[in-house]
């Protein structure tokens, strides 16, 4: 069996357990449906229902699972998730999870630019474009 040496980064061994407070913990990002909608709608102007795909798309709900959540077709939750991919310039979910991610991050390097930082998201309420009550 044959050990690989891995290079670190310059400046990587300086870094220490607390160095990570400093960043969000894209953990987070995905933890709820109210998150992400809340992310999605703060962050883009994709037309209500293509979010309402994307969001549910994201947290791996299948076509026939999104479509019985929103009450519509399954022909519609991939006609939306299509032009939402369309919309974006991304071909799957691979690249919509890595759009999201990077949006997500961007939305909170935000939060916390206007002194939003410790904003929870445990009684977070549906979005103004959530089907949810």
């Amino acid at each position: 069996m044959e050990t690989v040496a891995i290079n670190r980064p310059a400046g990587f061994a300086s870094v220490t357990p607390h160095a990570s407070a400093h960043f969000p913990n894209p953990a987070e990002a995905l933890r709820s449906l109210d998150v992400v909608e809340t992310c999605l709608t703060a962050m883009t102007d994709l037309p209500r229902r293509e979010m309402e795909v994307c969001a549910r798309v994201l947290l791996c709900q299948t076509a026939l699972g999104i479509s019985l959540s929103l009450e519509i077709s399954e022909e519609s939750v991939k006609t939306y998730r299509a032009r939402a991919y369309r919309r974006l310039e991304i071909g799957g979910i691979r690249e919509l999870w890595m759009w999201y991610l990077n949006l997500w991050y961007q939305w909170q390097m935000d939060l916390r630019t206007l002194g939003k930082a410790d904003l929870k998201f445990s009684s977070c309420t549906p979005t103004q474009f959530s089907t949810r009550n």
